[in-house]
């Protein structure tokens, strides 16, 4: 008997979702236009998630599962600090990269639809932000400096990915391939490790 070689159609169901959501919002796309745009019947989406509650909620696990590995496995490949958050800025680029509308989707687009999703995000960003307490801030002696730059350093490096379409309407086209992205996690490591100016400034809080 030959194996079954077809698309698992709960893959292509959360592909398709990720994607109109990230394009549409949550509210903008309906359950047909996913089951469309995954090529399935309707009554798959039900079947196998419950509702689009159902599906959001699906691809937020896989999303979250997926990035606190990356996170993981890059903060504790390495023993100094720069080499993690160099290890784990490359990862996040590369996943970002990698999963496109997922990304989106997941730590960025809170909708108010979906009762429950805000405290759902929220419970698995503290995941995150406990490795990085434990390999990044308390070795600095900063962990009291989570809330104030845990967010803004998840940012800088999203940014891009998030705004990327409106960056090429006003600097044109922007490459897409191994060799800008390396550039791009390095740019934004020397900005996390040193600054614009390179060394602390006389107002430095620390």
């Amino acid at each position: 008997m030959s194996r079954d070689t077809r698309p698992d159609q709960r893959d292509q169901i959360l592909d398709a979702a990720a994607r109109l959501f990230a394009e549409k919002g949550y509210g903008g796309a309906g359950m047909r236009e996913i089951a469309s745009e995954a090529g399935v019947a309707l009554s798959m989406i039900n079947y196998y998630f419950g509702s689009k509650q159902g599906v959001l909620e699906e691809v937020l696990e896989r999303m979250h599962t997926r990035y606190v590995e990356a996170v993981r496995t890059a903060l504790e490949s390495h023993e100094a600090i720069p080499d993690k958050i160099r290890a784990w800025i490359r990862s996040a680029v590369a996943l970002a990269r990698d999963t496109g509308p997922w990304m989106r989707v997941a730590f960025v687009d809170i909708p108010r639809e979906a009762p429950g999703i805000a405290q759902a995000k929220a419970a698995r960003i503290k995941d995150i932000a406990a490795l990085m307490r434990t390999h990044v801030f308390e070795p600095l002696g900063r962990a009291d400096d989570i809330p104030l730059l845990g967010p803004g350093l998840g940012s800088m490096v999203m940014s891009h990915f998030m705004a990327r379409p409106l960056i090429e309407t006003q600097f044109g086209p922007l490459p897409d391939d191994d060799a800008f992205y390396d550039r791009y996690a390095d740019v934004i490591t020397h900005q996390i490790l040193y600054g614009l100016l390179g060394a602390p400034s006389e107002g430095d809080p620390r």
